[in-house]
């Protein structure tokens, strides 16, 4: 969410009617009121740690792992580098991967490509 508001809406004199992210659903806001969909939560838990050994005396073996979770995010991800001096300990060479994988689950499903908006009719054929 961006903006000046979590919506991006001021507060109007009028009830305003929002769709949600995944366009399956709308809420209405009361006059006045700040436009904040009820089904947005933004708390985020998350742990990482990494471990570093050497493995000779001119080089270091770094690992690591990460875990975060939301309401609708998952994310685990594992890393590996592998440095070495070089060059009277002038010079660091450096080796590494990762690999992440991200889960994502809208709140009210995936939106639906193209799908009219609920609440919304077409130019011509008058409007909610």
């Amino acid at each position: 969410m961006t903006g000046a508001s979590p919506s991006g809406a001021t507060p109007a004199g009028v009830v305003q009617t929002f769709t949600s992210p995944s366009g399956n659903s709308q809420y209405a806001v009361a006059p006045g009121a700040q436009a904040l969909d009820t089904s947005f939560l933004d708390t985020r838990t998350a742990v990482t740690a990494s471990w570093e050994m050497p493995v000779t005396r001119l080089a270091l073996l770094s690992v690591g792992a990460s875990l975060s979770d939301e309401y609708d995010y998952t994310h685990t991800g594992v890393n590996a580098r592998l440095a070495r001096d070089f060059n009277n300990r002038n010079t660091t060479l450096s080796f590494g991967v990762a690999l992440a994988n991200d889960t994502i689950e809208p709140v009210g499903g995936s939106p639906v490509a193209l799908a009219p908006m609920l609440g919304y009719k077409r130019a011509g054929r008058g409007a909610c």
